[in-house]
């Protein structure tokens, strides 16, 4: 069974390659968007990080780690989009048909859309660091890496559950709000002691603010406490919430 989803998944996955190649509009959301926020983001910010760092050094890290969140969560939303308008052409029906059925088309699009995340991410490592991102330790690169990777994954399975449980293209938007709070309200900017008293506990427990807290341990060699299982509990968790709910939505939809 495995084998049968396999190679009718990577055949779609290659074909919404090609597809995307043809379409400046979601080439410049998965390539131009990061760079663009990375660089506005920086020259907006820069004096408040600086500002607010014990030692007055603009430690971009925490900036960083915001930024492949908000870029990678940011791609779901046209990402789902172009699936509801794929299963409105008709594309879900036609796999249900087939020995590998809509297991294949999630599956496929799920690869693609996490390939466009996870290079949306490390574009945003390329541009942050001329602008003043320094990795001290392999431990903080590694974590970073692998921070790149698990937001796709959970930004992929939250765009294939809105790819399927809505029937129309602007349905996607109803993600927008949920990563707007979630890439604001933590410790990306600054520390959550600085964030207003009603605002401060989701600053804190923010599942961004965790993973922000675990880079910087690791790479000042402060330690990560309880950061690195909390980022792993928040975002696994949210991972298999949505993967779980795409799965269901991706039955009935068919």
């Amino acid at each position: 069974m495995t084998t049968t989803i396999i190679s009718p998944a990577l055949t779609h996955a290659r074909r919404l390659l090609l597809d995307w190649r043809r379409n400046s509009s979601a080439i410049v959301n998965t390539l131009g968007v990061p760079i663009f926020m990375t660089l506005i983001t920086r020259a907006m910010f820069g004096d408040l990080i600086r500002a607010v760092h014990p030692d007055g050094e603009l430690d971009l890290l925490p900036l960083t780690v915001m930024m492949i969140f908000a870029v990678e969560f940011m791609i779901a939303i046209p990402a789902a989009a172009e699936m509801i308008r794929e299963k409105r052409l008709g594309m879900a029906a036609r796999f249900a048909t087939t020995p590998a059925g809509t297991g294949a088309y999630v599956t496929g699009t799920l690869l693609f859309t996490t390939a466009r995340m996870i290079a949306g991410g490390i574009l945003v490592v390329a541009v942050a660091i001329p602008c003043g991102l320094r990795i001290h330790t392999v431990a903080a690169g590694l974590w970073l890496a692998s921070f790149i990777v698990l937001a796709a994954l959970t930004a992929g399975a939250l765009s294939i559950l809105i790819g399927s449980a809505f029937s129309t293209p602007e349905s996607a938007m109803v993600a927008a709000p949920l990563v707007m709070i979630m890439q604001f309200f933590n410790e990306g900017l600054m520390p959550a002691d600085r964030f207003v008293t009603a605002v401060r506990p989701l600053a804190v427990n923010s599942p961004v603010s965790h993973a922000v807290r675990t880079a910087t341990g690791l790479n000042d060699g402060t330690g990560t406490g309880d950061s690195l299982v909390f980022s792993l509990l928040w975002f696994g968790g949210l991972l298999v919430v949505f993967a779980w709910g795409a799965l269901r939505a991706s039955k009935r939809s068919t």
